[in-house]
């Protein structure tokens, strides 16, 4: 079996997204040396994707470098002094969910704030797609080959590259086709700009912002309206918003599912005639009604996860952490932060080498033996987050007991706040 390099080995990452970014981070703080490469060809080539809720924000800042600014600077409701907070609204009239607070830290986050946060000092090579990897066991190195020709050689490997990973395709020797799962659930999604409406506390905005600071979903069995926050305007009086609607069909993934070919005005009335037959509650969807066509997205979307226990690792020097290792959806909240426990778990692993001088065998050894930890981590995860959705879990119908969680936490009654939103004034 081949080994690698006593000491911390010249670490390839693949991907900068937020797994990539939070890992080159870990390692610079440790001065673990790494190459980071991204396929898009610029920080701004493809939307990043909407916020995201992440827990132990605060605890990640102690293992970041001190050039990098506080990461709740990338809260999504800044300037506005609220916390982060998800709600459920399940059959049956509770509200539940989780809340920042300080036995529940967690802050929702606006991507490209977060990424601009997390580029600072790391020197991303843009426009580098990974076409081939090569091993060389004997001499303990990986060369990754990228579409422009050029190519780079270090002792490990890190795929970090998100649900369609490269990286993984090398790993199971098999096409993503063949490894992702297709989740049966249709979706179409909207967005909209809400200005302050002239009454601060009592228009639409702040109604909006009450039925949950951050994002909420209004779930039937089968069917979920999802709403959320992506940022709040600089000056505090309007707001980005985003919307989903997930209806269970079996024929999602079909090649001529309907959704692929539907206009938005026909789309729109869907989610019109949906929600309506389902007997939501208005203020849950009024979002919808008060927009138009205009407001829903030209693209058709789908989800894919795979439950993945076990990958090929031993004597390898390709590891994978966060979607190239457990393809997650969204619906449990806890991707992303998946993604940067395996970069801090990688990162203390390689800075002990750094420090402690591992044999190659044994340095070996905990790596072979950290891919199968984040891997069975990663599957759980995984599952859980397909029942989430799938209606064998979660507060519309838990599975095994299970209690619903969001952001890493249990979801707990809350009640809607009274408390002032700090709403700015209607912009002239």
């Amino acid at each position: 079996m081949g080994s690698i390099a006593t000491g911390a080995p010249h670490v390839l990452i693949v991907g900068a997204g937020i797994g990539g970014l939070f890992l080159a981070q870990f390692f610079r703080k440790q001065g673990i040396s790494f190459s980071i490469f991204e396929r898009d060809a610029s920080p701004d080539a493809r939307f990043p994707g909407w916020a995201i809720g992440l827990n132990m924000l605060d605890d990640f800042e102690s293992f970041m470098p001190d050039d990098v600014p506080s990461l709740r600077t990338a809260n999504h409701l800044l300037p506005l002094d609220l916390p982060s907070q998800f709600i459920m609204y399940p059959p049956g009239g509770a509200r539940i969910g989780v809340e920042d607070t300080p036995k529940t830290p967690c802050v929702r986050v606006n991507r490209k704030k977060l990424r601009s946060l997390l580029l600072t000092g790391v020197p991303v090579q843009w426009g580098k797609k990974v076409v081939r990897v090569d091993e060389d066991r004997t001499a303990t190195t990986v060369t990754a080959h990228f579409e422009d020709g050029t190519s780079a050689t270090g002792g490990l490997l890190v795929g970090a590259d998100g649900t369609w990973s490269k990286t993984r395709e090398q790993v199971l020797g098999r096409s993503n086709t063949e490894t992702l799962e297709a989740m049966p659930m249709a979706m179409i999604s909207g967005e909209t700009t809400i200005k302050n409406d002239g009454d601060e506390e009592e228009g639409f905005l702040a109604k909006q912002l009450r039925l949950a600071h951050s994002s909420y979903i209004a779930i039937r069995p089968g069917n979920t309206f999802f709403c959320g926050v992506d940022q709040v305007s600089p000056s505090g009086d309007g707001a980005n918003f985003y919307w989903f609607l997930y209806m269970r069909d079996d024929t999602a993934a079909d090649a001529d599912h309907w959704l692929r070919t539907a206009t938005k005005e026909e789309k729109y009335a869907r989610v019109l005639d949906v929600t309506e037959s389902l007997q939501m509650d208005p203020r849950h969807t009024e979002i919808v009604r008060r927009g138009s066509p205009d407001d829903v997205t030209e693209a058709f979307s789908l989800y894919y996860d795979a439950i993945i226990e076990t990958l090929p690792v031993q004597g390898r020097r390709i590891l994978l952490i966060g979607d190239a290792a457990h393809p997650t959806t969204p619906f449990r909240g806890e991707g992303g932060l998946m993604a940067i426990k395996d970069a801090l778990q990688l990162s203390n692993l390689l800075g002990e080498a750094a420090t402690s001088g591992l044999d190659a065998t044994t340095l070996q050894s905990r790596l072979e033996a950290f891919q199968d930890d984040v891997t069975k981590r990663g599957a759980a995860v995984v599952q859980m987050s397909r029942n989430a959705i799938m209606g064998t879990g979660g507060p519309a119908n838990p599975a095994n007991n299970q209690k619903p969680r969001s952001w890493g936490y249990e979801v707990r009654p809350i009640a809607e706040s009274t408390r002032p939103l700090g709403l700015g004034k209607t912009a002239e």
